[in-house]
């Protein structure tokens, strides 16, 4: 599964926007006057939370959807592999992504806040730290972590991508009518 998604040019996009996109935060922070490190903080959020979607949505449906399509799943659980070894092995696989997705958007904005947010006194810097920073990524993986393991729920008792894109835009939806508490 690691390998599949590696190898995948959605993934490689998402990596580089990953990197870049803390810039397009610190820009959005340097409109206001003061709470700069707080509006900081909010962009790297949004941004946390845009990806997770577009993670889910591109890259996690289609390559559950296409082991459907193409018969994948059926070849593979016949009786050296059974069905839940490899959902497993694909839920640990997407995790382990996800992950790194994440981890190279906290190194690119705890550099980028560290670079040019530090040197601001502490009145128009209040609201960033790293650690704040390094807390609010932990909490969106354990969030997305819980939607992907309902994504792969629908995905095994669904026909195909259209009904799997319905079901889980229908949950992302619910996800934030209900945030978890």
């Amino acid at each position: 599964t690691v390998l599949e998604l590696w190898h995948s040019r959605t993934l490689k996009a998402l990596l580089v926007f990953s990197l870049l996109s803390p810039l397009a935060a610190l820009t959005l922070a340097s409109l206001f006057l003061v709470d700069i490190g707080k509006v900081y903080m909010d962009g790297v959020a949004g941004i946390s939370q845009m990806l997770a979607m577009v993670y889910l949505l591109f890259l996690v449906i289609t390559l559950l959807s296409r082991d459907i399509y193409q018969r994948v799943c059926y070849i593979l659980l016949t009786p050296p592999v059974n069905r839940r070894d490899y959902l497993i092995g694909r839920l640990l696989g997407v995790t382990f992504i996800f992950l790194i997705i994440l981890a190279t958007l906290f190194v690119s904005g705890a550099l980028a806040g560290w670079v040019v947010i530090s040197e601001k006194t502490v009145f128009f810097r209040s609201g960033y730290e790293w650690s704040n920073l390094a807390v609010m990524l932990f909490f969106h993986f354990f969030q997305y972590i819980s939607i992907i393991g309902f994504i792969f729920f629908i995905v095994s008792w669904s026909s195909g991508e259209p009904e799997s894109m319905l079901f889980t835009v229908a949950l992302l939806v619910f996800s934030w009518v209900f945030p978890p508490v």
